[in-house]
């Protein structure tokens, strides 16, 4: 066994020993352990399905390369036509509304 598997092995011990003790002083102790009890079985159910991740390849680093490696099918740049609307003579300034000034001005 390698020291990554026996590594694994401990981890996946202790949170269900914390699983079953916290499950344990929930049912005897008192109502509030019942929050504890919630928190390990949401890290013993988290470190179980990365560990079945791993098992599957998912997380293996090899793969990484090629998904973030791969460009684009076509590295072709795309280009947008801007639509060409005719102009609207009222959306126009006046002639004379740059020369204009305000009272206070």
């Amino acid at each position: 066994m390698t020291p990554a598997q026996k590594r694994r092995r401990d981890v996946l011990v202790i949170l269900i020993g914390g699983v079953i003790v916290s499950l344990g002083l929930a049912v005897l102790v008192s109502p509030m352990v019942w929050i504890v009890q919630g928190i390990a079985d949401v890290l013993l159910v988290t470190y179980l399905s990365l560990l079945v991740l791993l098992q599957r390849g998912a997380l293996a680093s090899q793969g990484d390369d090629e998904f973030w490696g791969s460009g684009p099918a076509s590295p072709r740049p795309v280009t947008l036509a801007h639509p060409r609307d005719p102009a609207r003579p009222e959306l126009a300034p006046l002639p004379g509304a740059a020369k204009r000034r305000s009272a206070a001005g």
